[in-house]
């Protein structure tokens, strides 16, 4: 829906109202007689309406609007909707409700839209339904996204306006019993290979890394080590450069440039606020001079180390600015130190933009954690399969660290408390051993020195996808940065040579670094310089540029999701072809879920686990049923030589009809070694060779429970003929015969069981 409401007729701006309610006065004019007299009389007093003719509305942008019915259409049906809705949206639910934006944007857009829609007295119980189609149809909304739910609510609770008439009233009483909400759509579950669902980076990672992506453990094997390896070293940067400040006896606040400020603002200003309150030239100082700081350190007691260290990169990395980042290095390592051609300087445009404003080298976060480690932490967190709110509310004390007895990390374990089935849970254990284990033990020491809770406010940061094309001078990006770290020749080599040692292929760290090949412009900036223009802009930003990246980082959902799905990915990397010309997105498929498991058996990517199942669940009953019935068979089965005083029939199977049974030795199955038995045995015998596999799609119980058995019962009795004579001469007259002797399974091959 576009929202221009300043050209909506029955939207009204601030100024518009205050000008319609003022009073004017007109001087009456003096008229000779009678009539100029009755022109001085005061007029008789009139019954103000009291009945609201406005609601309050806010648009995206956050302008307040008053919007108003339109007379030209409004009934008493839509009047007594406008009422109950307006009445509602000052009751005591209102104003109780933690967050109301959502519901004034439903009422908003109902309400546009019932300035256009006739009510038809013979389908006024079907407005609300009416609405509801349109905003799927026309707009097309989910059902639970319509808003719907939100209006009924506000109906409900204006029902008891004093404005209403008795006919209006039951009007709206009838109206909400006679709607009834649509289900809502089964939401599409998010996962890590579908935030990279994007067909314009095939070419850049290559076929082969690209259909990886479809495997979630291959996809979450990566990712877990490349996440553990870059918090790792943050983590360890951070220390190192507290250490170098401790040992200059200096702290980070020390190195802010406060001339800009008066002395005494500097000393009622907080220090963890002093940072934001200076100039941005300011905090471009901060940077040039705790480079140099750590530069001098690594100079004089690490030289040989300075080049290769993780530290030393990471904080150019942060404080550079990204456009001079490679000619200043190279003017770093040709200058001698007693000149540095980097130091900061705001007379020359040229040294001052040397600079950025720091992100994880703040004041504010050097002693604390900083936005972009609570974020990787908690993206390891989630890893182990637990919910989003419980990684954002957890407490280090879930966290159980063992240790051998040299101080050496054994493993980690977590639990967590699930209310509404009153159970504590157990997560995976984590092996010491691995990378991601140790960052997130590094990560445990440096908060509990401070706070209980794993992260700050117990909020874990959103951050904004933004590409380093599109990253800003003034504002430096976190996604962005991040980006630049895992493009780094040498944390990138420390990032493959952990995957080797464990064998796997660097998909999410080839996946990440080929998003930032987008050239595409910021949604952001888009929406607003066409926010008036076009109704879709997603959908017409997607058209008018093919490489568009994700508008945010990838959520906890996304990351916890595809840990569950990974472990049921069993698969090979060898096992994943895909001949598909789009990936599986675009095709409406995913990996693993309901909507993918006739392609996930067509490419041979059931797992292991799931055909173990198949076998254990499914086919291995029936078939000791059938095992079952065939020995229960054998046991109630007696052969009798024949004889001709015996009086009996032969069925189709074999076996005596009628059969007089001399004493209980007998079992329930009397079968009589004559030609007649040994040749109705072969016969059924070969009609279950020749209609079997039909038999088993037409009529599969009868097949089962039936067939099977008997076949089995038939083979095994013939093998107890102890005349084998009878039985050959009966083998090959059955193929002198076979072709007019009758077909029995003509009943059962329609459906029907026998």
């Amino acid at each position: 829906m576009i929202e221009n409401l300043e050209e909506n007729p029955h939207i009204f701006s601030v100024s518009e109202v205050a000008a319609n309610d003022e009073i004017n006065y007109i001087d009456v004019i003096r008229k000779a007689g009678k009539e100029g007299f009755k022109a001085l009389l005061p007029n008789k007093p009139e019954i103000v309406d009291p009945r609201p003719r406005r609601i309050a509305i806010f648009d995206n942008l956050g302008n307040k609007h008053f919007l108003g019915p339109n007379e030209k259409i409004f009934n008493s049906f839509s009047e007594a909707i406008f009422l109950a809705i307006a009445d509602g949206m000052i009751s005591d639910y209102f104003d109780e409700l933690a967050k109301t934006r959502s519901h004034v944007r439903s009422v908003r857009d109902f309400l546009i839209w019932l300035n256009t829609y006739v009510i038809d007295p013979l389908a006024r119980y079907d407005v609300l339904s009416q609405y509801e189609a349109y905003c799927i149809n026309e707009r097309n909304l989910l059902p639970q996204s319509t808003g719907l739910d939100k209006l009924i609510s506000i109906i409900k609770h204006g029902l008891g306006s004093l404005h209403l008439s008795d006919e209006q009233y039951y009007y709206l009483r009838m109206l909400l019993s006679n709607t009834t909400l649509s289900e809502a759509e089964g939401r599409i579950q998010v996962t890590l290979s579908s935030w990279f669902s994007l067909p314009w980076i095939r070419p850049i990672m290559g076929e082969q890394s690209y259909l990886k992506l479809e495997s979630a453990k291959i996809l979450m094997d990566s990712f877990k080590i490349t996440v553990g390896t870059v918090l790792q070293l943050l983590l360890s940067a951070k220390h190192e450069v507290n250490s170098i400040l401790t040992f200059k006896s200096m702290n980070g606040y020390s190195l802010i440039d406060t001339s800009n400020l008066d002395i005494s603002q500097v000393e009622t200003i907080e220090k963890d606020k002093l940072f934001n309150e200076v100039t941005t030239h300011s905090r471009r100082k901060y940077s040039s001079n705790l480079f140099w700081l750590v530069h001098k350190h690594y100079e004089f007691c690490k030289p040989k180390e300075k080049d290769g260290s993780t530290t030393y990169r990471i904080l150019k990395l942060d404080t550079f600015n990204k456009a001079m980042f490679s000619k200043l290095e190279q003017k770093l390592s040709a200058s001698p130190l007693t000149q540095p051609p980097l130091q900061y300087s705001e007379n020359n445009i040229q040294q001052k933009q040397n600079f950025n404003c720091p992100l994880l080298f703040n004041p504010n976060h050097l002693q604390t954690t900083n936005p972009l480690e609570e974020l990787l932490a908690a993206w390891i967190i989630s890893t182990l399969c637990i919910q989003p709110s419980d990684v954002s509310n957890g407490k280090i004390g879930q966290f159980i660290r063992e240790y051998n007895n040299s101080g050496s990390l054994i493993s980690i374990f977590s639990q967590s408390y699930k209310p509404r089935s009153d159970t504590i849970h157990s997560h995976p254990i984590l092996d010491g051993q691995l990378v991601e284990s140790k960052a997130l033990e590094s990560y445990f020491t440096s908060v509990e020195k401070s706070r209980e809770n794993l992260f700050s406010n117990n909020n874990i940061p959103s951050i904004r996808y933004i590409t380093r094309n599109n990253e800003g001078d003034a504002k430096p990006s976190y996604a962005a940065l991040l980006t630049r770290i895992l493009d780094d020749k040498i944390i990138n080599k420390l990032i493959i040579d952990e995957h080797q040692k464990r064998n796997i292929d660097p998909i999410f760290l080839k996946a990440y670094l080929a998003l930032d090949k987008s050239k595409a412009p910021v949604f952001d900036s888009f929406y607003y310089n066409h926010r008036d223009e076009i109704d879709d802009y997603r959908k017409v930003y997607n058209q008018k540029y093919h490489d568009t990246v994700p508008v945010s980082l990838f959520k906890l959902s996304h990351i916890k999701n595809s840990s569950v799905h990974s472990r049921y990915d069993k698969y090979r990397e060898g096992d994943l072809i895909n001949q598909n010309a789009h990936n599986a997105r675009v095709e409406k498929l995913s990996y693993i879920g309901e909507n993918n498991k006739d392609a996930v058996n067509q490419r041979g990517r059931v797992s292991r686990l799931v055909m173990n199942d198949i076998s254990e669940n499914l086919y291995k009953p029936s078939i000791d049923k059938v095992l079952k019935k065939a020995r229960d068979m054998q046991l109630q089965t007696s052969l009798r030589k024949a004889s001709q005083d015996d009086t009996y029939k032969i069925n189709t199977l074999g076996v005596a009809i009628d059969a007089e049974v001399e004493d209980d030795r007998f079992g329930e199955h009397i079968v009589v070694e004559t030609q007649e038995s040994a040749l109705n045995m072969i016969h059924y015998l070969s009609q279950v060779q020749k209609f079997g596999s039909l038999l088993a799609k037409r009529n599969l119980p009868f097949f089962e429970s039936e067939v099977l058995p008997r076949t089995l019962w038939i083979e095994d009795t013939l093998q107890r003929f102890s005349d084998k004579s009878l039985l050959s001469a009966m083998y090959k007259k059955h193929k002198e015969l076979e072709s007019k002797l009758p077909n029995l399974f003509e009943n059962e091959l329609q459906g029907g069981v026998a």
